[in-house]
């Protein structure tokens, strides 16, 4: 009887402390660079949140105003700074769906473990937020802090095997850093380099195979070059920062954007809504406007980035799954279609259309190095990758934006010169044939997007890395795209696959065999006869065979097996085709 007791008496405790939840524990791992909840892959569609109630300020509101919004916005997980201890409030999350980032305090945490390791609100631990900035809390040794977080994720994983460790790195942990913490499963990364936060993903992913995510990233809604708030800008930041790096699933686990709502104690008094705070690589304004973040202000009205991440969250991402886009960008090669108005335009941010200025047709297609470039797009290869191949033509120039050409193709400064005009752009800057990897919005994406893994571009280059378009029409041969500018202005080009105006383009009607291959030759064969200038570029875009070919025969015996794209011209004309060794 005593024992009967006992049990019911524990089931009791558990009733009360889990009521509103069926589940009482989840199991929570790590495989890879994936996280996995009871078997199942679990992504991050997360935010960074606070209520607002720091340093003497009181927003008024709690979780049960939020988490309808929460929810709404179709945030899966929410990423804390202090530890909740409210019951009522865990299981308030939990049966909403959404999962917690916890976090916890690296002095005294064992209890907290203990207590709530089975309730099934909690995806994962984590310990500090941007620590690694403050040498100066850990005597002066940085090398304390990561010592104390190896111990501390030690023992977090005794006493709870079921969820995994992280912690909030401020930028990209150095390869020393993350040997001297085994015991942490998942690296989380505060990113602010203006729009392009997937770099440090590849960053960190060329330094270890362990898991991670975006722990902060993001732009606030006040523009400090304006001095007033724009909404516009902030969403159209948000919606390139969560684009892009859900497009890189296969090797981060998310992200949880900075941050639920705006928080007013930062920059000055807690009852007013004051700009300030510090420069920083952020989008649009390199400025940090502290209590701005929010995607809903502190009365919990919603801003303009709310439904951006509502309608990203929803979508899933893009993981390159869109069969039905992939064919019609694979159906021949693109070229920007001057022989028709409003073939390039650009206009305000906030805008979907060519507002400031749309060209006529062929008004300034002769002389510049965009208009003989050629874009040519392959589904995913045997490498895993999609890719696309950039020609840029007989003059072996493009066109674009100065400063973002200068960072994306000369990082050290070695080539650049003088702008072509007053407004900072290159005509013609000297570039060779190049390829970049890119992945497309999912199937059914109320707006279909490509978007690139490093400097891959469509016409005109506008932005730094990373550069999404979306497609705003599309018939059988031809998409007007748009996409935006580093500078926040939206351009727009009209691509088409119509040779006719063009017929010294493409014109060779190529024939490549066995393709895939694996014996030391193959056939190139052309409808325009003639001596065969034949070069191939691996996926990086370098040349590796370069080749005058009198007969149709091409010894490929020394390439190593991959993907190459082969660009043979004939009498002036050219076509590129796709090659697969085995």
């Amino acid at each position: 009887m005593k024992f009967y007791s006992i049990i019911l008496n524990i089931y009791l405790f558990f009733t009360l402390i889990f009521s509103s939840t069926n589940i009482f524990s989840q199991n929570v791992t790590v495989e890879g660079r994936k996280i996995y909840l009871d078997g199942n892959e679990y992504r991050i569609n997360g935010i960074c949140y606070a209520r607002g109630e720091g340093n003497g300020e009181t927003s008024g509101f709690s979780y049960v105003d939020d988490i309808p919004l929460l929810v709404e916005a179709n945030i899966n997980t929410i990423r804390t700074y202090s530890s909740i201890t409210n019951v009522a409030e865990l299981n308030a999350f939990a049966d909403a769906g959404i999962k917690i980032i916890m976090h916890l305090n690296e002095s005294s945490y064992t209890w907290y473990v203990n207590q709530y390791k089975d309730h099934p609100a909690i995806l994962m631990w984590e310990f500090g937020n941007e620590f690694n900035y403050h040498p100066e809390w850990f005597g002066g040794n940085i090398d304390n802090w990561y010592n104390l977080l190896e111990t501390a994720a030690a023992n977090v994983k005794t006493i709870d095997p079921n969820h995994p460790v992280s912690t909030g790195n401020g930028e990209v942990p150095s390869i020393e850093v993350i040997n001297s913490c085994p015991s942490v499963d998942v690296w989380g990364m505060n990113i602010y380099r203006f729009l392009n936060t997937t770099s440090a993903i590849t960053d960190l992913a060329s330094l270890t195979d362990k898991a991670m995510y975006i722990s902060e990233s993001g732009a606030d809604s006040y523009n400090n070059n304006q001095q007033s708030e724009n909404e516009s800008q902030q969403a159209l930041a948000t919606e390139h920062i969560l684009s892009t790096v859900m497009s890189y699933s296969n090797l981060c686990a998310g992200i949880t954007l900075f941050e639920f709502c705006d928080e007013w104690w930062k920059a000055g008094d807690p009852n007013s809504h004051d700009p300030g705070g510090f420069p920083v690589s952020v989008a649009y304004d390199n400025f940090a406007n502290e209590e701005y973040w929010g995607i809903v202000n502190r009365d919990r009205t919603k801003k303009e980035s709310f439904y951006v991440v509502q309608e990203i969250y929803g979508n899933q991402g893009g993981n390159g799954t869109n069969e039905d886009l992939i064919t019609f960008l694979e159906s021949g090669t693109w070229r920007l279609q001057t022989e028709v108005d409003g073939y390039r335009g650009v206009g305000p941010g906030n805008s979907f259309s060519a507002e400031w200025w749309n060209s006529s047709a062929n008004e300034d297609n002769n002389s510049y190095g965009l208009y003989d470039d050629r874009f040519n797009f392959y589904g995913t290869s045997i490498s895993g990758q999609s890719i696309m191949e950039v020609d840029t033509g007989s003059d072996g120039s493009i066109m674009g934006k100065k400063p973002e050409i200068d960072a994306a193709f000369d990082p050290g400064n070695n080539n650049s010169y003088p702008a072509d005009n007053e407004f900072n752009e290159y005509y013609n800057y000297p570039k060779s044939d190049y390829s970049d990897s890119f992945v497309l919005s999912d199937e059914g994406a109320s707006t279909e997007t490509i978007t690139f893994s490093n400097n891959g571009g469509l016409g005109f280059y506008t932005a730094l890395n990373n550069q999404q378009y979306q497609i705003l029409e599309r018939t059988e041969t031809s998409m007007y795209l748009r996409n935006v500018g580093s500078e926040g202005n939206s351009w727009y080009g009209k691509f088409t696959t119509d040779v006719l105006s063009n017929p010294n383009f493409d014109q060779l009607q190529l024939r490549i065999y066995p393709n895939p291959t694996n014996v030391d030759f193959i056939t190139i064969q052309s409808s325009v006869i003639g001596e065969k200038h034949v070069k191939l570029y691996d996926i990086n875009g370098r040349l590796v065979l370069n080749k005058n070919l009198s007969s149709d025969y091409l010894n490929i015996r020394l390439l190593e097996p991959g993907i190459y794209f082969v660009k043979v011209t004939v009498d002036g004309k050219i076509s590129t085709s796709k090659l697969i060794i085995k």
